[in-house]
């Protein structure tokens, strides 16, 4: 009975040892499944100013454009990807000039809910072209004619962008501003703080040179690009050639008004049309006037020219905005005859950027959603040694970039990823990134993914559970209790035998004795 007890004992003590070697868990207080990773896809919110070239002109890819650019100020963006091209002290502040009544067109479309609704015209309209300043006497353009009471909004706004009339600017600004014509002025910067045009300041609705108004051609492309975004007669407006104005007495069938951007102008003796262009509003000031120290009025030598234009071609679009180019006003003839009477230096700067851009970028593909970047070794997997990573996106990245680009050599790889891993690998977990880099700015960013899964093999798996059972807290004292037990159980055996060997040798003594 005694035996029978004591090999249960021992049995007992073998079968625990048996089951915390094959399930670990029963002691188990909690446990968590491993971090499948994944994570978003991070890129580079946006891919401005990826240039090369001095500290004030930047390129995208670094293949310039051939020829001499005119202009102190450029921005070119291609606005399919809102990538820029070209930059040149877009943020540098300058003389608008007419370029400013885009702002006008915008508070107007933003304000106005009926284009075909009457507008007034009231002599503070025209007040500040007669004050003496001769930066606004005697060089506004109208695009409207006064006394007339059968304008719209509509009307004004072709008579403001088509012929760029100042005069029409204020009439706008009186009618949107409800009779208060500065208080359109802090409409327009208003407008101009939401969109982010840090450099700018409205202190009228034309554009006519002032101290206190000023924009910049980063600003300049904001507005435009808003206005054109958000409002379809903008865009459609901007492109038109021209517009018939309501009747008046001297023409009672209209006045047809044209648009001064001779971008638009298709005609043989126009050196400055351009077929793919379609908008948007030219600026130019002919001379400015400063005070000198005694209040004296004094003539510069020479005025500015601004332009910013639209232009779309082989599905591509870009808006370029040019300002301080050099203005000469007077008559003045090409080489062939061709009469320009105003040679702005703005246009050819234009047809120069669009030649250049259409001739020289294209969409391409600069990162595969399917191309392994690295392979990730892994221990203790059931048949599998390594693991590729790929970029986590979800189509393949493409850019805008030179034709003649070299992407090997131009563009710079920066993975930060792990390179060994230990088995279970869950697909989507994450094991770094990668960055692309052009002349040493960020193109994107992404996290590097497994697509496949890889799983422990089981000798690992048993091995594991083994060194986990090692490693518990009761393992030694359960150890050593079963050790104390093991040594009870062979002194007590012992103690048995040495009994039955006595016994026997008592009866065998005994036995003897009887004989």
């Amino acid at each position: 009975m005694f035996r029978r007890k004591n090999a249960n004992f021992f049995s007992a003590g073998v079968l625990i040892i048996a089951i915390l070697l094959s399930n670990q868990a029963v002691f188990t207080v909690f446990s968590e499944e491993p971090d499948e990773g994944g994570g978003e896809n991070t890129t580079a919110g946006e891919t401005a100013d990826i240039s090369a070239g001095t500290d004030d002109v930047f390129v995208l890819g670094g293949i310039k454009p051939d020829g001499v650019l005119n202009s102190g100020s450029v921005y070119a963006v291609n606005t399919d990807t809102g990538i820029p091209v070209y930059a040149k002290n877009e943020k540098k502040k300058m003389v608008p000039a007419s370029t400013a009544k885009i702002m006008t067109a915008l508070v107007t479309l933003e304000r106005v809910n009926d284009l075909d609704g009457s507008v007034k015209v009231v002599s503070a309209c025209l007040d500040e072209f007669h004050s003496g300043d001769p930066n606004k006497t005697d060089v506004a353009t109208a695009g409207t004619v006064f006394g007339q009471e059968n304008l719209t909004y509509r009307d004004c706004l072709y008579g403001l962008m088509l012929y760029s009339g100042c005069e029409t600017a204020n009439i706008l600004a009186y009618n949107v501003g409800g009779g208060d014509m500065e208080a359109f002025f802090g409409m327009m910067n208003a407008k101009a703080d939401e969109l982010g045009c840090v450099n700018s300041n409205f202190a009228n609705a034309h554009g006519l040179y002032q101290p206190d108004n000023w924009s910049c051609a980063y600003d300049m492309y904001l507005i435009t690009q808003y206005a054109i975004d958000n409002y379809p007669f903008f865009a459609a407006l901007v492109k038109e050639s021209e517009y018939r104005m309501p009747p008046i007495p001297a023409e009672p069938d209209g006045y047809t008004i044209v648009n001064r951007n001779v971008l638009l102008f298709n005609d043989p003796k126009n050196p400055y049309f351009y077929d793919f262009a379609t908008g948007v509003k030219t600026g130019s000031i002919d001379f400015f006037y400063e005070r000198d120290g005694a209040g004296n009025w004094q003539k510069s030598d020479g005025g500015t020219a601004c332009l910013v234009s639209s232009a779309t071609r082989d599905k591509f679009t870009y808006i370029v905005v040019t300002m301080g180019a050099p203005f000469y006003y007077g008559p003045y003839a090409d080489d062939d005859g061709n009469n320009l009477k105003n040679l702005q230096y703005a246009y050819f700067d234009h047809q120069l950027l669009y030649r250049w851009v259409f001739s020289t970028f294209e969409y391409r593909c600069v990162l595969s959603k399917n191309e392994p970047i690295r392979s990730v070794r892994v221990a203790e997997g059931q048949d599998v040694s390594e693991i590729n990573v790929f970029p986590q996106m979800e189509s393949d990245f493409w850019t805008l970039l030179p034709k003649s680009l070299d992407m090997e050599s131009a563009i710079l790889r920066i993975i930060d990823a792990e390179e060994e891993t230990t088995a279970p690998v869950g697909k989507g977990d994450v094991f770094g990134s990668i960055e692309l880099r052009l002349a040493n700015k960020t193109l994107g960013k992404w996290q590097l993914v497994t697509v496949d899964a890889a799983e422990r093999s089981q000798a690992a798996e048993i091995t594991e559970k083994f060194n986990n059972v090692l490693g518990q807290w009761w393992f030694k004292p359960l150890v050593a209790l079963l050790a104390v037990m093991t040594v009870t159980l062979v002194v007590l055996e012992s103690v048995r035998r040495a009994r039955r060997e006595k016994a026997r040798k008592k009866k065998h003594q005994n036995k003897r004795i009887r004989r």
